[in-house]
């Protein structure tokens, strides 16, 4: 048996002592302070049957049971609830020591009666958690060639895009759009099923973005300053709209991963070019969640990834000059009336 199964048994066992104990210890105070003789020389004539009371009944007024029921909910309010948040706390602390902190699938897991097993069952039935869980935690090492072969015809295209020269300086188009094509592809891939766009990965198309805006310093430091500013409006216009959605919607209209994964483009693209990519995400993003919509794919109150438009923008940029691209959004915004 692995570790992680081992921590979702252990932890599985917390969650049952918790429960068992909150719930033996409400039975037996609730037990003891409901007496019959609560009811003696009572001059209610009601009909409450002392064996059938629960803790959420109403009581008439002036019923002795009021009392009672006051102090089973204190009792709950305090030492029981109490209890139960000092066992959470230990739960948490278990959580943080092991690899899938980041998730809550193993403490929900652990409040199950479901085995690994009958979880990976489960999510063959297409149950959503279990699902989740596999995903999470189960790794699949089996190659997905159409992938392979999207980047390798990815790479083609960029050979011809932008051809092989003489120096270094002059390939760095070519050699980081290159680097950049299997992690926006994995962006795609991730952000579609999973609904996030990893830190790490952002991070690292962030930290080899910074690596090539040195180099073009290196011949032209205002190519690097060109770069930067792209790094900010890319990320800034995007955090704009997720503030806004926050305030107007009360949820975020954008998520944090997407801004991350922006600010980074920005690095690549330049100032002129993020703002094109920004423009063609949103037009592509609303024609294919139409399309998605209309075909129910996907239902109107369902949450619709937005990574995998920002990287189909990010490729058509990558192959259509941005003069191009320009003429095109004008054409489609003033409804053909821009005539360049």
């Amino acid at each position: 048996m692995n570790t992680l199964q081992n921590e979702i048994i252990n932890t599985r066992k917390i969650y049952r002592e918790l429960f068992n104990n909150a719930h033996s210890a409400i039975e037996r105070q609730i037990d003891s302070l409901k007496k019959a003789s609560l009811c003696n020389h009572c001059k209610q004539g009601c009909d409450i049957d002392f064996n059938k009371i629960t803790v959420l009944q109403k009581f008439p007024g002036g019923c002795r049971y009021k009392f009672w029921q006051e102090s089973v909910l204190n009792l709950l309010e305090n030492q029981i609830s109490k209890d139960i948040y000092e066992r959470i706390q230990i739960i948490e602390k278990r959580r943080q020591t092991y690899s899938c902190a980041c998730c809550s699938s193993c403490c929900k897991l652990a409040s199950s009666e479901y085995s690994f097993e009958e979880l990976k069952q489960r999510a063959k039935n297409g149950d959503v958690f279990s699902k989740e869980f596999i995903t999470e935690h189960k790794i699949n090492f089996k190659p997905n060639y159409i992938l392979m072969l999207l980047t390798s015809f990815i790479y083609i295209a960029l050979v011809y895009r932008f051809g092989i020269q003489n120096t270094i300086i002059a390939n760095l188009d070519l050699i980081k759009f290159m680097i950049l094509t299997p992690m926006l592809l994995s962006v795609f891939v991730i952000d579609y099923k999973s609904q996030i766009i990893p830190n790490r990965l952002n991070l690292t198309i962030f930290e080899i973005g910074m690596g090539f805006a040195f180099l073009y310093g290196l011949s032209d430091v205002a190519i690097t300053i060109n770069m930067l500013l792209g790094m900010l409006a890319g990320g800034g216009i995007f955090l704009l709209i997720t503030v806004i959605g926050g305030i107007f919607y009360g949820k975020e209209a954008m998520g944090f991963g997407d801004v991350k994964l922006m600010g980074a483009l920005g690095l690549f693209f330049g100032l002129s070019n993020i703002v094109v990519i920004t423009l063609v995400s949103f037009l592509i993003g609303a024609i294919l969640s139409i399309v998605l919509l209309i075909t129910k794919i996907k239902k109107s109150d369902e949450y619709i990834p937005f990574g995998p438009f920002i990287v189909i923008a990010t490729f058509i940029s990558m192959y259509v000059p941005f003069e191009q691209i320009k003429m095109i959004l004008m054409q489609i915004f003033t409804l053909g009336m821009y005539k360049g």
